[in-house]
């Protein structure tokens, strides 16, 4: 017992004397790890420097592409297809024929309305000249001159009807799939084949109501889509619906942009960045140096290897990067990492300067 009682009394002696040793050898500035603010000693922290860019004050939303212009081309009257004068998928220029109805009847009828016309013609310039010589009465008279108004105006419905059986591109554009074929009888309205105009092409979408004050005619937008991947396209906002969606709360957007290639199609689903203003030369700083206390937002601040304890205002935040509107200058460095062992005033080493 007296042995083991002589050993513990040592050991113990022996952890003391470590332990002086210890306080003594940190004291004099001992070791190479000098990572204590207390005592004056340096502590080891990653900063960065506040950066100048300009920022964009964005809203992202979807979207689905729209042709510029597009039909459906339909007869007007009832006939039986003659020639179809086009390929399906190909351009058409405006006013281009497409389509080309039988018109042997329309003719036909067009020379008869134009005898009758004639015809109507003399009768009336016989009664004309019996009534200037009180040969005849008024009333005949009248009656020769709406005569002939009558087959004048069947003329012209006549070569209406005659025109209509040539059917033609109302505008540039691309042609469709038809649905029709040489010899197929067709009833006005119906269905034959679309035309697109896709250059340039229009972009729908919709914003909350709480940017509807915000967007205006002549803003730009940027849009993307899954189907060309990696291709980013700009357009313009020219028109904005003033009625609200009701059942969405949300105001309905028109944009327009070139299409040159005709890569863009209608119907493609797109995301959409609406600019809503544009910011030159703002500060931006890593969102890692935001310490936030309350409702307050702070940074360390490096100067003379010392770090204040800085207030700042912050604006946008994006790409991990957040604008800041006061507090800071541009070329100022702050804290990105290790503000947990930091105070006011502590002195700092920069170990590593992020961008």
């Amino acid at each position: 017992m007296t042995f083991l009682r002589q050993r513990i009394i040592s050991l113990i002696a022996l952890v003391v004397l470590l332990m002086i040793f210890s306080v003594v050898y940190v004291l004099k500035g001992g070791g190479k790890n000098k990572s204590h603010g207390a005592g004056g000693f340096s502590i080891p922290i990653e900063a960065s420097k506040i950066q100048m860019r300009d920022v964009e004050d964005s809203v992202v939303t979807i979207g689905t592409l729209n042709a510029n212009e597009s039909i459906i081309i339909r007869p007007e009257v009832i006939g039986r297809i003659k020639q179809i004068l086009f390929k399906e998928g190909e351009p058409v220029e405006k006013g281009r024929a497409l389509i080309l109805l039988e018109d042997e009847v329309a003719h036909a009828e067009l020379e008869d309305a134009k005898a009758n016309f004639m015809l109507a013609k003399s009768n009336h310039q016989r009664i004309k000249k019996l009534y200037s010589k009180n040969f005849n009465s008024g009333a005949s008279y009248d009656e020769a001159q709406a005569d002939l108004m009558k087959a004048q105006a069947q003329v012209a419905i006549k070569q209406a009807i005659l025109k209509k059986t040539k059917i033609e591109a109302p505008f540039e554009g691309i042609i469709g799939l038809r649905t029709a074929s040489p010899g197929d009888y067709v009833q006005p309205g119906q269905d034959l084949v679309n035309l697109e105009d896709i250059s340039p092409i229009k972009i729908d979408f919709t914003l909350p109501e709480v940017y509807a004050t915000q967007i205006k005619n002549g803003q730009s937008i940027e849009f993307t889509t899954d189907t060309l991947a990696g291709q980013t396209y700009k357009g313009t906002v020219y028109a904005i619906n003033p009625k609200l969606d009701k059942d969405g709360r949300s105001v309905c957007i028109r944009a327009r942009a070139s299409n040159d290639q005709n890569l863009l199609r209608p119907g493609m689903f797109v995301k959409v960045n609406v600019i809503l203003k544009k910011r030159l030369n703002s500060l931006l700083v890593a969102e890692e140096a935001i310490v936030p206390i309350g409702n307050d937002q702070f940074v360390y601040l490096v100067k003379d290897n010392k770090v204040q304890f800085t207030k700042v205002e912050l604006g946008l935040r994006k790409d991990g990067k957040v604008e800041i509107l006061k507090g800071l200058k541009a070329g100022d460095v702050v804290v990105t990492a290790g503000q947990l062992k930091l105070q006011d005033g502590a002195p700092v080493t920069i170990q590593v300067e992020s961008k």
